[in-house]
């Protein structure tokens, strides 16, 4: 029999009646699978008596025991004992033959009636899958498994391979790892240390640090314009003498040439060329960078034939178009100044369709010669803009008036006062008079409405004239105002004194002082010492002005 890679020196070889006896506990085995008329049909083919026949566990049919004389059996256990499977086989002693018959001849294969299974009996236990069976045996009686052999005197126990008994578990293969590879190693966890008081305000300082640099390159991105072109198209700015980089870089802005006053004196001041630029009449592109501007500026004025505008603080549109025209300049200027899109007084509160009256602020202009009046208008709208931005309109909102009410108050003031003490006092006059819905009796208003002739004396008729500027027969304000006022009526009329006058007249021999007061007796009085005065000097206002 083939060992595992070993033998059994114990074993001896086994006889011939060994053998045979050894297959006749095979046909018995195999009977116990079929019923027990086939074990007992076994057992009478081996000459066995009933007695001697042993019954198969679970049932099955008897296994016929055969005893003989002689050397001691050897006990053939199979694995399956441990399971609980079929009792040691005991093969036949060396030398003995054949197992005798019992009663009666030897059966004939093929004659008697077949022998009926027991129907009642229990159904045959499957093979046991470690049985011991012979080599010689067929291979579909060959059960599947190990077998084991218990050698005589001790020995150790002789194992023989089978079938598989069953469907075997595949055992779980590590993972192949090619020769060579590097295993990944973990990365060791290092414990985060804890924020303390230090390291947070170090983190604040960092934060800020980075901060201030943003907003440095911001400021720097701004101001100086890396990527801004040159800008196009060409328009005239004056430049006057004495104004600072802020004043240029905002009358700059509102021609359009650069976006912000602001960041255009910043960057004067970050060059150091602020205080290199000349006054006179620059000819710049629109939407200029503020370099380019600079540069521009630092080249100086134009060199050719101006003019010099200079426009007086009360001058109305029909004066200033009689002065424009005499100085050579292009077009008319009551047609341009209508209406420009420079600005529209509805945006101070002025109804539609007024025109333009009341913003052309007075200053002195140098144009080119034969320049064209809508440059002109241009500038004088500019410089209002500037101007009437720093005026505090404060003390005009308590009194529920608007912008253009200010603009308005500032054309009476500017027509009515010499002096610039006297400008708040005759502003509260005004707005005295309006709280007590007295007509005002300003008869500058009168001569505007009569056609802006202010040189000429009031007739009686004049004042029987009622018109939209009557402001002696009419309570209020007059519906446009009567002149261009400069800065400091501006100021004056939306903060007045505090003061309760009433009335004011021209004080003679005086350089345009009024005498003001509360009562009316008073104000007749001193008007007709003014009066007097006035016939004296022969219908010349007797005022006395000395340097």
């Amino acid at each position: 029999m083939p060992l595992f890679g070993r033998s059994s020196p114990q074993s001896p070889e086994r006889t011939p009646e060994e053998r045979e006896r050894a297959r006749v506990d095979r046909e018995a085995r195999r009977g116990s699978l079929t019923g027990a008329s086939d074990g007992d049909a076994a057992a009478d083919a081996a000459g066995l008596p009933p007695s001697s026949r042993k019954v198969s566990p679970g049932g099955a049919a008897p296994v016929p025991a055969v005893a003989a004389p002689g050397p001691p059996a050897l006990a053939v256990p199979a694995s399956g004992d441990e399971r609980g499977g079929s009792p040691d086989l005991v093969a036949p002693a060396h030398g003995e033959g054949p197992p005798a018959q019992s009663d009666g001849a030897a059966p004939v294969p093929g004659e008697g009636p077949p022998a009926q299974p027991d129907l009642a009996a229990p159904a045959p236990d499957p093979p046991d899958a470690d049985a011991f069976v012979p080599e010689n045996a067929a291979d579909g009686a060959r059960p599947p498994g190990l077998i084991r052999i218990q050698a005589p005197g001790g020995a150790e126990p002789i194992v023989e391979r089978g079938e598989p008994a069953g469907e075997v578990p595949t055992p779980r293969r590590r993972p192949h790892l090619r020769r060579g590879a590097p295993r990944a190693r973990p990365r060791p966890v290092r414990p985060r240390r804890p924020l303390n008081a230090r390291r947070i305000a170090a983190r604040v300082v960092a934060l800020v640090v980075v901060l201030g640099l943003v907003a440095v390159a911001v400021l720097a991105v701004l101001a100086f314009q890396p990527f801004h072109g040159s800008g196009h198209g060409r328009v005239s700015v004056v430049i006057p003498k004495g104004v600072s980089a802020r004043q240029i870089g905002n009358d700059l802005a509102d021609h359009g040439v650069v976006s912000s006053g602001f960041f255009f004196a910043l960057n004067a001041r970050l060059s150091g060329r602020g205080s290199n630029i000349r006054p006179g009449r620059y000819s710049l592109a629109l939407g200029m960078s503020y370099s380019a501007a600079l540069d521009a500026l630092d080249k100086g004025p134009l060199v050719v034939p101006t003019v010099t505008v200079t426009i007086a603080p009360g001058m109305d549109r029909v004066g200033i178009a009689k002065l424009v025209r005499a100085d050579g300049l292009r077009g008319s200027y009551l047609q341009a100044t209508r209406r420009s899109p420079r600005l529209d007084p509805a945006a101070y509160g002025a109804p539609r369709g007024v025109s333009l009256e009341g913003f052309l602020f007075p200053d002195t202009f140098q144009l080119r010669a034969g320049a064209p009046v809508l440059q002109l208008v241009d500038d004088q709208l500019a410089d209002f803009k500037r101007h009437f931005a720093s005026v505090s309109l404060a003390g005009a909102h308590r009194l529920h008036l608007s912008a253009y009410d200010v603009v308005i108050v500032a054309s009476m003031v500017e027509k009515e006062a010499l002096l610039d003490r006297e400008r708040p006092l005759i502003a509260a006059v005004i707005y005295n008079r309006l709280r007590q819905h007295t007509p005002l009796g300003i008869d500058a208003t009168i001569l505007y409405g009569l056609g802006g002739d202010f040189s000429r004396p009031l007739t009686d008729a004049d004042l029987a004239l009622n018109t939209p500027y009557n402001t002696r027969l009419r309570d209020g304000l007059p519906p446009t105002p009567i002149a261009n006022p400069g800065l400091a009526s501006l100021r004056a009329a939306a903060d007045p004194a505090h003061v309760p006058y009433l009335f004011y007249v021209v004080k003679p021999g005086t350089c345009g002082e009024d005498a003001f007061t509360t009562s009316y007796q008073q104000f007749l009085a001193d008007a007709k010492r003014y009066q007097s005065a006035k016939a004296a000097n022969g219908g010349r206002s007797p005022q006395s002005c000395r340097p």
